[in-house]
């Protein structure tokens, strides 16, 4: 069962979207924030995350190197990575699921099939 998740974007008003989300689907889940890749990188040596939310199009450390250090990384490999991107760019999303990204969940204004998408998702029985 999923406890807590890691949302990685930049972009706070997401982050508020993706929380709003999980709250209606999923009242039991902390999910907790990094800004960026270091910021995510500090918080998960602290705590764990069930699953990962990644954005894709992050200034400095972008969406390709965080999960390629997640992957990489002893604390974080087995953790399963959900790109959560406004990216169009299929070659990055094509390049991120052969690096180990679960799954990708492309943002739209439409939240009822946003939120349709990750209740999917996070019900899958790999989640449980």
């Amino acid at each position: 069962m999923i406890k807590r998740i890691l949302f990685i974007d930049d972009n706070v008003e997401d982050g508020r979207i993706f929380q709003q989300i999980i709250q209606e689907l999923f009242t039991a889940i902390t999910i907790d924030f990094a800004r960026s890749g270091p910021q995510a990188f500090a918080l998960l040596s602290k705590t764990r995350a069930d699953v990962i939310f990644l954005e894709l199009i992050m200034p400095g450390m972008d969406g390709i190197e965080c999960l390629t250090k997640l992957k990489a990384s002893r604390n974080a490999k087995q953790i399963p990575v959900v790109l959560y991107t406004a990216s169009k760019n299929e070659m990055d999303k094509k390049l991120a699921l052969k690096l180990g990204a679960f799954d990708v969940i492309s943002k739209t204004s439409n939240l009822s099939a946003l939120t349709d998408k990750i209740k999917k998702i996070l019900s899958l029985p790999h989640y449980h």
